[in-house]
């Protein structure tokens, strides 16, 4: 099919894809995902899942939980509330 047919569509999903990623990017997304519904994270929340996973590796690495309140700058129920949450994600990947 010719790419160019969709720079000819009145859908503003595909206008928006196009005007920002350009007309090879958008054909692929398209071709890709087309007729899909699809959840994009926000960047906070691509960010918080690292950090969270980095907490829970230096947990596992032997730093304690006021070593990872300094390193983070988070408080301690906070730390201690992602290394819990990161223990349960991992145990459920297992089963």
């Amino acid at each position: 099919m010719d790419k160019n047919i969709i720079l000819k569509s009145d859908n503003n999903i595909v206008i928006e894809l196009v005007d920002n990623f350009g007309l090879e990017t958008a054909y692929k997304f398209i071709e890709i995902f087309g007729g899909s519904q699809i959840y994009i994270p926000k960047i906070d929340n691509i960010s918080r899942e690292y950090r969270d996973s980095e907490i829970y590796k230096d947990y596992i690495d032997g730093l304690s939980y006021k070593k990872l309140v300094i390193k983070y700058k988070l408080s301690e129920k906070t730390i201690r509330v992602i290394v819990n949450s990161e223990t349960e994600k991992r145990k459920s990947i297992k089963r």
